[in-house]
């Protein structure tokens, strides 16, 4: 549709630019007779183009081609053509005819209705068009805050099974090449390590309690991933908290945690 409204205008600006010389030419120019002085032929085109030979009032000869052709009869070597120049510039002439004076009209009406028929498609399709752009776009947000409940959900989920001691609990949403790096720097990688690692933390301090808080959450685009960062909080822990962010991945329409880092900024 864009393609048609262009070649529209474009046909119609040079409809206008053509009616507005023709009109020029015949008020102000000299009117003589010229001959088909020779007939090229125009690939691109497909046309028969003449090449129009006249003498000025100044015993000039110009012998080249019209800017405008527009006459139905195929051009024949030796015709005879009425020709109307500009006396500032012989150059600038039209081969005048009844063709001439039609054809303008002709093209600037079907500029009209063509560039008349896109418009109106657009405006019957507009509102269908904003209407699907606005669907799609709930339907995004829609996507993305239910996605934000879920990881909200697991994250407490977490903090529950943490403060129940239940290491199965607390890895039941991480991916199994799940990483963490804790608030003291310590590297663990692979869900079944983090399992082992989180047993033994509960023998070593009977009583640690650790509560993850998110404070902000983003979905991407393709809803594939998602980040959270916050404040996590602990109880008879080497440490009283800090920050944390983590990485979520979305496996079969399920979010699981990916990757952690937590930082300790408290005693």
């Amino acid at each position: 549709m864009i393609i048609l409204l262009i070649f529209g205008l474009a046909f119609l600006m040079i409809s206008l630019i053509f009616l507005f010389k023709l009109k020029k030419i015949s008020r102000n120019g000299i009117k003589t007779e010229g001959i088909v002085f020779d007939v090229e032929y125009r690939k691109n085109y497909r046309i028969s183009y003449p090449v129009i030979r006249f003498l000025t009032v100044q015993n000039v000869w110009i012998t080249q081609t019209p800017g405008f052709w527009t006459t139905a009869k195929v051009p024949i070597k030796g015709d005879k053509v009425s020709v109307i120049y500009n006396p500032d510039d012989p150059t600038d002439f039209v081969v005048e005819g009844k063709s001439n004076r039609v054809t303008p009209f002709i093209l600037i009406g079907l500029s009209l209705i063509i560039i008349w028929g896109i418009l109106k498609w657009v405006c019957k399709y507009t509102f269908i068009i904003v209407l699907f752009f606005y669907a799609t776009a709930c339907f995004a947000q829609t996507d993305a805050r239910q996605a934000e409940a879920q990881i909200r959900a697991a994250r407490e989920a977490s903090n529950k099974a943490i403060a129940a001691h239940d290491p199965a609990g607390i890895v039941q949403d991480m991916c199994a090449t799940y990483s963490i790096v804790t608030g003291r720097g310590m590297h663990v990688d692979g869900r079944d390590s983090v399992a082992a690692f989180w047993k033994k933390t509960f023998i070593s301090m009977p009583g640690v309690v650790y509560i993850r808080t998110p404070l902000q959450i983003t979905i991407s685009k393709n809803d594939s991933l998602a980040w959270e960062s916050g404040q996590w909080k602990a109880m008879h822990s080497y440490s009283g908290g800090g920050n944390y962010s983590a990485m979520w991945r979305k496996e079969k329409n399920a979010w699981k945690i990916q990757a952690e880092l937590f930082v300790s900024l408290e005693k």
